[in-house]
C-alpha cells in the first residue's frame, strides 16, 4: 500500500507542487464498509479546486482498486447537473440544467484531451463522476459505496482506476500509471472549474477558480492568483 500512496502523492504533487499535505479527513464518514479491508489515505490541497482527495484502496485478487473522492470546500462554489465519463461507453454523458454547462465540457479541449488518454488505459480507467452530490447516479453510489449524504459540499468528483498489484513492482509501470493519474486529475480539475464558473454566470461578483478572491463576474484574471477564469 506505501507504494500506491507514494504513486498517488506523486502524481498530485506534479500538478499541484507545494500546495498539498495529507490528513486522516476522517475517510469513514464518506464511505460504508464493505466486505473488503480498505486503506484510507486523505490529501489537503491548499488555494486549488478542489481543495480534498479522500483516496479508498482495497485489493481485489491481482488487482489494486483506488477510489478517489473529490471535494470542494468552498461553500461559495456550486454547480447545477454532471458528468460522467467511463472507459466502456467512450463517450461523455452529460445531464444539467444549463446548456452552457453541456456546450462546455463536451468542448474543451482539455477534458477531450484527457478523457481521450484514459480511455486508451483500458487496464486503468473505470469511471469518473463530476458534478453536483444530489445528481449522484443511485446505481453508482451503490457500486462504489460512496456514503453520499454525509459529503458536506455541494460540488464533488468521484473516479475509480484498477492497478494490477503485481506490476507496480516495476518503475516503468509506476511511470505509466502516474501519467494516468494526472490524466485524472486534469481531467477532474476542469470539469470542476467549468462547473464552478457556470453556478455564478448571473451573479455581479464571482469567485476565482483557483483562490476563491472575490472578483468582478466579468474578470479575466485574477489580481491576487493571476489565474484566468472561465
Amino acid at each position: 500500500m506505501d507504494t500506491i500512496a507514494n504513486v498517488i502523492f506523486r502524481s498530485l504533487s506534479a500538478i499541484y507542487e507545494s500546495s498539498i499535505s495529507s490528513s486522516a479527513l476522517h475517510p469513514t464518514m464518506y464511505f460504508h464498509e464493505g466486505e473488503r479491508k480498505s486503506t484510507y489515505y486523505g490529501f489537503r490541497l491548499h488555494d486549488v479546486i478542489p481543495t480534498r482527495i479522500i483516496a479508498r484502496i482495497n485489493e481485489e485478487n491481482k488487482k489494486v482498486i483506488i477510489d478517489m473522492l473529490w471535494l470542494v470546500d468552498d461553500s461559495k462554489i456550486s454547480g447545477k447537473g454532471h458528468s460522467i465519463f467511463t472507459q466502456k461507453s467512450s463517450q461523455i454523458t452529460v445531464e444539467g440544467e444549463s446548456k452552457t454547462f453541456i456546450q462546455k465540457i463536451k468542448e474543451d479541449a482539455t477534458i477531450l484531451a484527457c478523457y481521450n488518454d484514459l480511455v486508451e488505459s483500458e487496464e486503468f480507467f473505470v469511471k469518473t463522476i463530476v458534478g453536483s452530490k444530489d445528481w449522484f447516479p443511485d446505481d453508482i453510489k451503490n457500486e462504489t459505496q460512496v456514503n453520499i449524504e454525509n459529503v458536506p459540499t455541494i460540488l464533488y468528483a468521484f473516479s475509480r482506476c484498477i492497478i494490477n498489484k503485481k506490476k507496480l513492482k516495476n518503475e516503468q509501470y509506476q511511470d505509466i500509471t502516474i501519467n494516468g493519474l494526472l490524466a485524472l486529475i486534469d481531467l477532474v480539475h476542469r470539469s470542476l472549474e467549468i462547473l464552478s464558473s457556470i453556478s455564478q454566470k448571473d451573479l455581479p461578483t464571482t469567485f476565482c477558480i483557483r483562490c476563491g478572491e472575490n472578483l468582478p463576474s466579468d474578470s479575466y484574471y485574477c489580481p491576487i492568483c493571476g489565474t484566468k477564469q472561465n
